[in-house]
């Protein structure tokens, strides 16, 4: 049982280890990308959004605005959520560990 409950651990902390590293990723491309290559300069009625980026001004779509906003949002309640998760892991890893049979040869 307790080596069911180290590899559930094990599997478990991967996976919020790898949640933490994809919003990480996301974190740093998507917004670079769509103030900096799919923005406007000027407001237009398409481009109606301000985002400031570094004391400059921006203009975005809605959408663009939403996924924006999304990610300022989300980011860190999914990263602290899986940093969590891992820590727990760890933790009842470490348990599960303890309770393995020991082998003397």
């Amino acid at each position: 049982m307790s080596r069911r409950i180290l590899t559930a651990a094990v599997v478990t902390g991967a996976l919020a280890f790898l949640a933490m590293l994809a919003v990480t990723v996301i974190w740093m491309t998507v917004p670079e990308r769509i103030v900096y290559r799919e923005s406007s300069q000027v407001q237009t009625p398409a481009f109606s959004e301000e985002v400031k980026q570094h004391g400059k001004s921006y203009f975005v779509t809605l959408e663009q605005k939403k996924t924006l906003d999304r990610i300022t949002v989300g980011t860190p309640i999914v990263w602290f959520g899986s940093l969590a998760v891992a820590v727990l892991a760890i933790l009842v890893g470490a348990g599960a560990s303890l309770r393995l049979p020991t082998r003397i040869e």
